[in-house]
């Protein structure tokens, strides 16, 4: 914790004692090249650099780029937005390991931070090995020089010395410790976090995890746990203070999607399977009610003050698929809610997408039989009997799918599926309502072209991830990262996980969902790494227990001080958090561009210490520190706002927003006032703080040119508290003036 906490003192130094603005501006390098092997990892969702780095890398301000190794190395030459490399493999055999080390070492040579867990690529399958010296010139800058031996048996082995705040993070380690290697440190500037002694003593002794001037290494089998049986994972290592010291990410301005003005961000998606399933709930069942139905009496009705955003499977509303005149109205009048923002599932619901990535309409005969057939669970297939089992396997669908698809009715058109959606649905919902998103179905795995297609529709995406961190999953490990890149285009995964997770797949404790909220608070405290998420399904209607844990979660978010927004919204946000870029214009003043809606930049570690100059920054609204963090709250409308820290105590120059219930932007601000476009949903809770003891007049104008007023006094102290009624949902204008 020592040599943590003097880095971190020594950065805020320098912070302090440089000049206030350098000459030119330079770019802000966020993007790790993540190296995986494809050999060993076919399937990038769970290969370790994706399930396991990607998150925490996110949480650092990092965007991952994955490679599979097995296509070649990239060439990386011209680009300026790479920080650094993070290689983590499986097996000590990979195609080509001497072109990796080759690759690595001339990467090193052009300044990128190199980050190694796992195993070494030593060897090909013919037995070939690489240079041993470019082994060790990358290993050197890593911190260490490897030796020829590898102790197998470690009965007697020990742990010398342990980081506290680098080691046993989630897990200690066992006390028979796994296999290892002989790491000796290459400099007296190495920061071993792990050093253990073989059964012989002294000559045994390996650094095991260890930063050094470049980056970092950590051996196989010390770097996580994971559980044989239940496949649970857990750390070893503290992945954030590793990976920050390994890309030095102390002084990086951090995009943040987990927070707008100031405050945690909620939204809320429903995907429309079970639409058109009766509900067993007292007081509708027995009454042929449908799901949605419930949905919208309980849930949009009973919660007017949250957004939710509901996406229907079209085949369900469609009168040429399985839908009906009813199922349509049924869906109009839930569009036509104000806190309801219409979204798509797909036409037909695909179940595993890349079933579909090279569509031939004769795959799908074998199913014709189940596709005909008008059982309750359309979502399955109905009850399995052998033969439906057999061309599942043939087809190398997923287990637990028996079809590709819910609704396999016509063939197989992804322009349907992404646009023709669109298009239906937006047939559906009221003018000024466009439907712009689309929720990822089945295994939410699109390939590159829906994907694409969505994006040329004018939409966002989301789905996929399934974020747990409870006493089922009680670890980071199990939090996805915000999104990832697929084929050049960006997939956003909700932030947390449905309740089919906490059902067994919605075949019992239907109550299951209600621990929702231990996720919601591990991953809010002591780091906020994810907003707050409600994600489930129309059929959670269709049962008391299923329907009173939805409640339960609304009524918790309604006690806590959130900013909710649609779900739209924050797509856009986690979007931008790819899309930023950062430039840095002087030793603590940064330039934020290409940021689209994300509003939030986080400082950590130093930084955290000090706050924005109004003088010479541009486009803040507003900051406030909190958990040893500051958020610093930016335009969304400002194409490039400038963010200048300092050490000095900010004076009231004009009001600086602390936090509020609704979003925020195109800020104008000056000493007698500010001007702005606020949306939100329920009441407008503000804190800003101005001058002492001041008098301001509030005013908020909605679209229809209506007008209400208030008067409001700050405390002693500066703050400002105040909240406006509900009217804000579409938008309105908000002035704060100054009172004489």
């Amino acid at each position: 914790m020592a040599r943590f906490v003097l880095r971190s003192l020594f950065v805020l130094a320098c912070l302090l004692v440089l000049p206030a603005r350098q000459a030119v501006a330079a770019p802000v390098p966020r993007t790790i090249l993540a190296l995986y092997d494809g050999k060993t990892e076919p399937q990038l969702r769970f290969s370790n650099v994706h399930q396991l780095a990607a998150m925490p890398l996110n949480y650092l301000g990092l965007t991952v780029e994955f490679h599979d190794i097995r296509k070649g190395l990239p060439e990386i030459a011209g680009r300026d937005d790479l920080r650094g490399i993070l290689m983590w493999l499986t097996s000590q055999q990979v195609d080509d390991p001497a072109a990796v080390w080759t690759w690595l070492d001339a990467a090193a040579g052009h300044g990128l931070r190199l980050g190694i867990l796992g195993d070494l690529p030593l060897r090909d399958a013919a037995g070939h090995v690489p240079d041993p010296a470019a082994v060790d010139r990358v290993l050197g800058r890593l911190g260490v020089h490897m030796q020829d031996r590898w102790i197998a048996d470690t009965y007697g082995s020990k742990v010398v010395s342990s980081d506290p705040a680098g080691m046993a993070f989630e897990r200690a380690l066992p006390e028979i410790l796994p296999a290892f290697g002989i790491f000796k440190p290459s400099d007296d500037l190495v920061q071993a976090l792990l050093v253990v002694q073989g059964p012989q003593g002294k000559a045994d002794e390996s650094n095991l995890a260890v930063i050094g001037r470049q980056g970092g290494i950590v051996s196989p089998g010390y770097g996580y746990f994971r559980d044989p049986a239940f496949l649970r994972t857990r750390w070893f290592i503290n992945p954030f203070g590793f990976f920050s010291s390994v890309f030095a990410t102390d002084a990086l301005p951090k995009p943040d999607v987990t927070t707008v003005s100031g405050r945690r961000l909620f939204h809320s998606h429903i995907d429309g399977d079970g639409w058109l399933n009766e509900s067993r709930v007292p007081g509708y069942a027995g009454r042929h009610v449908v799901s949605a139905a419930v949905i919208l009496h309980e849930i949009v009705d009973g919660y007017p003050d949250l957004p939710v955003t509901i996406a229907p499977i079209v085949a369900e509303l469609d009168p040429a698929w399985h839908g009906s005149k009813a199922a349509m109205e049924l869906a109009r009048e839930i569009f036509a809610r104000p806190n309801v923002e219409p979204a798509s599932h797909t036409y037909s619901h695909p179940f595993q997408w890349g079933f579909f990535r090279n569509y031939d309409p004769a795959s799908e005969k074998p199913f014709r039989t189940i596709y005909d057939a008008r059982g309750q669970d359309r979502y399955q297939g109905g009850d399995p009997d052998e033969k439906s089992m057999q061309a599942a396997r043939a087809a190398g669908l997923h287990t637990g799918y028996r079809i590709p698809r819910a609704y396999g009715d016509k063939p197989f058109d992804i322009h349907q599926e992404i646009g023709g959606a669109i298009a239906f649905l937006q047939t559906l919902s009221p003018p000024g309502k466009p439907v712009r998103l689309v929720q990822w179905s089945g295994d939410t795995s699109p390939f590159p072209l829906a994907l694409k297609l969505t994006r040329e529709a004018g939409a966002l995406n989301i789905n996929g991830g399934d974020s747990r961190f409870d006493a089922e999953y009680p670890s980071y490990s199990s939090v996805a990262p915000i999104g990832a890149r697929v084929g050049g285009e960006i997939q956003i995964y909700a932030a947390g996980s449905n309740e089919n997770t906490y059902t067994d797949l919605w075949t019992n404790r239907y109550f299951g969902y209600r621990y929702l909220r231990q996720t919601w608070i591990n991953t809010g405290t002591p780091l906020r790494i994810k907003p707050l998420n409600l994600y489930y399904h129309i059929y959670s209607a269709e049962r008391l227990a299923s329907l009173n844990a939805v409640k339960d979660n609304l009524d918790w978010v309604r006690q806590q001080s959130v900013a909710p927004v649609s779900t739209y919204t924050y797509a856009s946000i986690a979007e931008g958090f790819f899309t930023t870029r950062i430039e840095q214009t002087g030793p603590h003043s940064w330039r934020i561009a290409d940021h689209g809606a994300l509003s939030t930049i986080r400082f950590d570690g130093p930084l955290a210490a000090l706050s924005p100059d109004l003088q010479t920054s541009s486009g803040v609204i507003g900051w406030h520190h909190d958990g040893g963090v500051l958020y610093v709250a930016i335009d969304p409308d400002m194409p490039q706002p400038e963010i200048s820290l300092t050490a000095t105590p900010v004076p009231v120059a004009r009001p600086r927003l602390q936090d509020a219930r609704w979003r925020i932007h195109g800020f104008a601000c000056e000493v007698a006032g500010c001007r702005m476009q606020v949306q939100g949903y329920g009441d407008g809770s503000f804190v800003w703080q101005v001058a002492p003891s001041s008098l301001w007049k509030i005013t908020l104008a909605g679209p229809d040119g209506a007008t209400a007023q208030q008067e409001a006094a700050a405390d002693a102290t500066g703050r400002l508290a105040f909240s406006l009624p509900p009217t804000a949902t579409a938008g309105a204008a908000l002035t704060l003036g100054a009172r004489p």
